[in-house]
């Protein structure tokens, strides 16, 4: 459909210059292209995305790659997507429904929105205890680059590269070591 091709075929890029890169790999940043001033041109593909979000250590660079993949495809699909709202709502009513989720909902085990709303927020009880837990765990230690909002939240933009911080810190896991393992010619073998 439009809207998901709109998004696979954004070619926003961000440039930076090599200084806004610290915290990647050297390899990672030489594959980069540059432009004729020296920056280097970042796409928006998964790969080079969550690279930077789980290990660029600038907290600007992170925040302009949230920022921009976010916004893949906008503006063209905003109108898409508020014709496809209209569209699902008009569909819903004129099949006796009050709106969409009911309609799309009737067919599942959850039936309704309302049951579906009431599920979502028994989970939340349930599971807020230990969501709190572990955010607690993530933000105890804050690496040097990563600051709390005002309102002392983790900031979206660093919520990956604080996990990745932990997972190394704490739990001696690094993903770039673990995928030396799965080269492609190893992962098909």
């Amino acid at each position: 459909d439009q809207f998901k091709l709109n998004i696979a075929q954004d070619t926003t890029k961000v440039l930076l210059e090599p200084s806004q890169l610290k915290g990647l790999d050297q390899d990672f940043i030489d594959n980069l292209a540059s432009d004729d001033q020296g920056n280097k041109i970042l796409t928006l593909a998964y790969p080079t995305y969550f690279a930077v979000m789980q290990n660029c250590s600038v907290t600007d660079t992170r925040k302009k790659m949230f920022i921009a993949f976010n916004q893949r495809a906008y503006p063209a699909n905003k109108l898409l997507l508020s014709e496809i709202i209209a569209k699902r709502d008009l569909l819903a009513k004129k099949l006796g429904f009050a709106h969409y989720a009911d309609y799309d909902l009737e067919s599942q085990m959850v039936e309704t929105a309302a049951q579906a709303e009431q599920f979502i927020n028994d989970l939340i009880d349930r599971v807020k205890p230990k969501a709190l837990q572990e955010v607690q765990a993530l933000t105890k230690e804050l690496p040097d680059s990563v600051k709390l909002s005002d309102a002392g939240k983790l900031l979206p933009w660093d919520y990956s590269y604080v996990h990745n911080y932990y997972k190394q810190q704490y739990l001696s896991v690094d993903e770039n070591k673990i995928a030396e393992y799965f080269s492609m010619e190893k992962t098909i073998a």
